[in-house]
């Protein structure tokens, strides 16, 4: 009898005790919080064009909030689709980024992949180039050189000057080129950048300040796209929008803040939107894919266009349009051309270089008369400027555009011809090649800078004399 009164006793006990949940073996209700995030790669290696798929664990299974955010860095390497625990990543450009997947709940519990992406490099082709030499790629992508050979500027091996193309060693697979003063800068269709000649600021992007006489590599990085060499500093372009300067940095024409020199290509700011440079002398210029235009460096003629000839040390924006198309650096001017076609010009102007009527300088871009089809400028070291219209005719005004005598402060037309298809503007003479791939030049050829065989006084050509055919054309 005891025994049962005990037992109704506890009974009663346990029906008046609050009720407690078993569910998840905690207490309803109870947080439990992630303590991990894996991925099931580290690495991974994609062509552009390819996929890949990433898997992350959070830790514990139970976790209260298995949410997860992910992101690349730098962005416009790859796609991420999917916002689960496995998304699939796309190549969209050549180059190299970080996958980071982080817990919603707690973003210091994270995990990364390295992503390599190579392959179909879309360099922009740039096939003829002049400075105080010649350029030019033929269609079988080796590379051709001739004239002024200081500093090894050719890229032969030497110092002699050569007054016929020659080729540059034996490699094809070249596709675009850039020459200014004394250095030249060549990428080849699998994103490899190149450099040689004069060195002694950096310019080459070497590591050093000692010059080349033959093409030298500039690192690994194979997913260079577009490059421009300046008097003294260079101009570089990754395929994920990145842009990268090194050299001369006198008048802040590396863009980086400063007025220190660099001798490796170093990233200015953290833009992934740049579409095009250029440079000459001591300024730069670059698009962004949004059609504005920036500009920096010297800008004692009023070339940067921003309204003042103070120098800049960083990017400035050039006005507020936003529908350039293309832009050329002459040593002290700009040239620059909008998605109408019109034709627009701006800095030193005591030739007539930006084809203006009158020789004075401007500090910020102005029309260059009413047509709107021009199609592609060139402005060059020694005040010449070329430009060409969509119905094919070439242009040419400021030092001896149509002779070696004279100036012409407004375009000229040169010859009947319009069969013309990229103009190239050196110092004292001009490169255009004709749709046909054939290649002509006229001007001054002190050392053979024409190619046609011939140096010295007395052997300049006041009319386009053709140099070869064979020649890889493409638009400026």
């Amino acid at each position: 009898m005891k025994k049962s009164v005990a037992v109704f006793t506890a009974m009663m006990a346990l029906a008046a005790a609050p009720f407690v949940s078993c569910v998840g073996g905690r207490g309803g209700g109870e947080t439990v919080a992630v303590t991990s995030v894996t991925l099931d790669k580290t690495s991974m290696s994609l062509t552009v064009g390819g996929t890949g798929s990433l898997t992350a664990t959070v830790a514990p299974s139970n976790a209260t909030n298995t949410g997860l955010a992910w992101s690349s860095s730098p962005s416009g390497i790859v796609a991420i689709n999917g916002a689960g625990a496995t998304v699939t990543v796309t190549a969209s450009n050549a180059g190299s980024t970080v996958i980071t997947v982080k817990s919603a709940a707690d973003a210091s519990k994270a995990a990364t992949c390295s992503v390599q992406v190579t392959g179909a490099i879309a360099v922009k082709p740039v096939t003829i180039a002049a400075g105080y030499h010649s350029l030019a790629i033929k269609t079988d992508e080796s590379l051709w050189a001739w004239g002024s050979n200081g500093s090894g500027v050719l890229g032969l091996g030497d110092t002699n000057n050569r007054n016929a193309p020659t080729r540059v060693g034996t490699a094809s697979g070249w596709a675009a080129v850039s020459a200014d003063g004394f250095h030249t800068l060549a990428i080849r269709n699998d994103g490899d950048l190149w450099a040689w000649g004069a060195n002694g600021l950096g310019q080459l992007g070497l590591g050093d300040t000692t010059g080349r006489d033959t093409p030298t590599r500039i690192g690994t990085a194979n997913d260079w796209v577009a490059a421009s060499a300046g008097f003294c500093h260079s101009l570089a372009l990754k395929a994920d929008g990145s842009l990268w300067a090194w050299g001369s940095n006198t008048f802040g024409e590396l863009g980086l803040g400063d007025n220190a020199d660099r001798n490796i290509p170093t990233r200015v700011g953290t833009d992934n939107d740049w579409a095009t440079v250029a440079t000459c002398g001591n300024h730069s210029l670059a698009l962004k894919k949004d059609g504005s235009l920036w500009a920096w460096g010297w800008n004692e003629c009023g070339q940067l266009g921003v309204g003042n000839t103070n120098n800049r040390n960083a990017p400035a924006r050039v006005g507020t349009a936003n529908d350039w198309t293309a832009v050329a650096a002459g040593s002290a001017c700009t040239l620059a051309i909008r998605a109408d076609g019109s034709l627009w010009a701006w800095g030193g102007n005591g030739v007539g270089e930006l084809g203006l009527g009158d020789t004075n300088n401007r500090n910020a871009p102005t029309r260059v008369g009413t047509a709107g089809n021009w199609a592609a400028v060139s402005a060059g070291l020694g005040g010449r400027s070329l430009a060409l219209r969509k119905d094919g005719s070439l242009w040419a005004w400021g030092v001896t555009p149509l002779s070696e005598s004279g100036t012409s402060s407004v375009p000229l037309r040169v010859g009947a011809d319009s069969s013309w298809a990229v103009v190239a503007s050196g110092d004292g003479h001009s490169l255009a090649l004709k749709t046909d791939g054939s290649l002509w030049a006229w001007g001054r050829n002190f050392d053979g800078q024409l190619g046609l065989g011939d140096s010295g006084p007395g052997t300049e050509r006041n009319t386009p004399t053709q140099v070869g055919t064979g020649y890889s054309v493409s638009t400026n």
